[in-house]
Order: structure tokens, then sequence, then C-alpha cells
């Protein structure tokens, strides 16, 4: 029985395959209800996240040039 559902792979994993191409914690962090209503993050238990890897891509695809990194304040003598 095939079907085309996406495959769904706990997010320590895809973070160890090292297909990532972001931070997922920051990105779960900042984008947690948005991932998770297009179905490319889905809860399972209480601590555990499942990760669509097709539907993540195309949600960077989409979203990804509305963010920008995080800038660190420099201490000073640190600024050159």
């Amino acid at each position: 029985m095939k079907t085309n559902a996406s495959q769904l792979i706990p997010l320590a994993q895809f973070e160890r395959t090292g297909r990532s191409p972001v931070n997922m914690r920051w990105l779960i962090f900042h984008q947690k209800e948005q991932l998770q209503e297009i179905g490319a993050l889905i809860r399972f238990g209480s601590s555990r996240w499942l990760v669509d890897e097709e539907r993540l891509i195309g949600w960077l695809r989409e979203n990804g040039e509305s963010f920008s990194a995080i800038r660190r304040k420099t201490k000073k003598g640190d600024e050159k």
C-alpha cells in the first residue's frame, strides 16, 4: 500500500542528518504556530516534535526572506 503522505521523522533525528538548513530550535521558538498550521511540525507527546521535511523546506522557501539573524550587542572595547 503506497500513499502520498510525507514521512515524519523525530526532530532530533532530523537535526543529526545535517539536512536542516536552519537551527530548528530557534525556528520552533519563533515560528512554532505557523509550522504547526501547515503540518511541517507536529507535537508528539509532551516534549517530542516530528518534522515533515518536505513541508518544512516549502515553508522556508516561501517565508525565509522575512527573517534576519539576530545581532548580538557588542561589548565596550569590542567595537571596530
